[in-house]
């Protein structure tokens, strides 16, 4: 198995930043934090067995014979016991379930914690859903609250792409964009405005053709009606001309035969 190189950042636990050396935190900080009560003291701690048990385990785990995860400092300004942080966990609990889970969190937070480059995409996505008459505290407030913070700041790294998405989604929402279609429905669309612009086309022809028609019916018509000197008003009367009383007294007497 390769060696791995370990970041370990400084912690403060309760107010209170843990000294320490090498990489191994002061078991003796902690244990000051904890309340300071003499039957917990680092001493007692690492002289169990179990705890014997586990910094070897520890060693062959990762592969770390060369490096220590436990050490005694006897003398000088920072004299104590230091610890890795797998061992910082367990005296955490050796000490009280309630203690171990504030060492937890304060290891945790450091690993989610976000500086401000990590949160670039974020605050970005924010101040584009707050243009307009939306104030930016306000966005910030409503994305920390939605996921659980009370701060962007707050919100881990693991969660940032979420919330980027979240807010742009936000974004979309405001916007009410047209619905997304998928390549099946932008052929059909394609197809369908092909034959519109075809049917399109041959309605044109068809019109010019039927105007063309209607004309030379209109001029048929016109014919007829100078021929037998004819003309008809809105309600359907019919007055003759060039016809003598008696002939049009005739064509009214043949055309009561038929009502």
């Amino acid at each position: 198995m390769s060696s791995l190189t370990i970041y370990t950042p400084q912690i403060t636990i309760l107010d209170y930043d843990i000294n320490m050396i090498d990489g191994l935190y002061s078991l003796n900080d902690v244990h000051k934090e904890s309340g300071g009560e003499s039957k917990h003291q680092p001493s007692f701690f690492v002289r169990n067995q179990e705890v014997v048990d586990l910094t070897e385990e520890i060693k062959h785990s990762a592969n770390l014979q060369s490096a220590q995860v436990l050490l005694k400092v006897n003398g000088g300004r920072k004299r104590g016991t230091y610890a890795c942080k797998e061992l910082v966990y367990r005296y955490a609990m050796w000490i009280s379930p309630k203690f171990a889970l504030i060492v937890i969190r304060t290891f945790d937070a450091l690993v989610t914690r976000t500086d401000a480059k990590q949160r670039e995409a974020l605050v970005t996505a924010c101040d584009k859903l707050a243009i307009g008459n939306t104030l930016r505290s306000d966005v910030y407030k409503t994305v920390a609250q939605h996921f659980g913070y009370e701060k962007v700041t707050e919100i881990p790294v693991p969660l940032l792409p979420e919330a980027v998405a979240f807010v742009y989604e936000a974004i979309l929402a405001r916007q009410k964009p047209v619905a997304t279609m998928d390549d099946e429905t932008i052929a059909n669309n394609r197809m369908w405005k092909d034959i519109g612009f075809a049917k399109t086309e041959q309605v044109c022809w068809m019109t010019s053709d039927l105007t063309n028609l209607l004309a030379q019916v209109s001029q048929k018509v016109n014919d007829i009606k100078r021929a037998h000197s004819t003309i008809f008003d809105s309600f359907n009367e019919q007055r003759w001309y060039g016809l003598t009383q008696e002939q049009i007294e005739q064509v009214k007497k043949n055309s009561r035969r038929f009502l």
